[in-house]
């Protein structure tokens, strides 16, 4: 059986749930969340699962996305210091939003999951990953290049006890970064 070795620290981390926010300002409530900071957006719509960058106030896909609010799933805008999470509701889209290093205290541990595809090519702007079971996709770059072949994707748990039975349960999770 393999053995699974989490570092456990921890943080204060704060977050806000569950508000309503329109299709047509997403991009504006992005804007408001990171303003000047750089983030990796991970979008998910109906036909599509795209890999983008806010940099500059901008957004950088390697194609065209939301076009269409029928086809929106989920959406999660993240770098170190926090994430902004939009997903489609039955008839609104809601957004959650959790920040680090303000906040209650929790106990946390980062992971890092394999992405999918071997690395390609590099235009400069965007990795480009291909696997013979998936299709090409690509993944922007933002100085986090390295030799090894393994692209990977980070994320942060947050742990609490449960009140029935003392057990830790994650609570939380949050994206973290891309490594490429």
């Amino acid at each position: 059986m393999a053995e699974l070795n989490y570092n456990i620290s921890t943080i204060k981390s704060s977050y806000v749930s569950d508000f309503n926010i329109d299709f047509f300002n997403i991009k504006t409530r992005i804007k408001e969340i990171f303003n000047e900071d750089t983030a990796y957006i991970l979008l998910k719509e109906s036909n599509e699962v795209s890999v983008g960058l806010y940099k500059n106030k901008d957004f950088i896909f390697k194609n065209e996305v939301l076009q269409n609010k029928d086809l929106f799933i989920d959406m999660r805008i993240f770098n170190n210091e926090k994430e902004l999470y939009i997903w489609k509701s039955k008839y609104d889209f809601k957004n959650r939003i959790r920040i680090d290093n303000e906040g209650k205290e929790y106990d946390f541990y980062d992971e890092e999951l394999l992405l999918w595809g071997n690395k390609i090519k590099n235009d400069g702007i965007f990795m480009e990953l291909e696997e013979e079971k998936i299709k090409k996709y690509y993944i922007p770059i933002n100085e986090n290049v390295t030799n090894n072949n393994e692209g990977k994707l980070v994320v942060r748990n947050y742990i609490r006890c449960s009140r029935e039975d003392g057990m830790a349960i994650i609570e939380d999770f949050r994206l973290l970064d891309i490594k490429l």
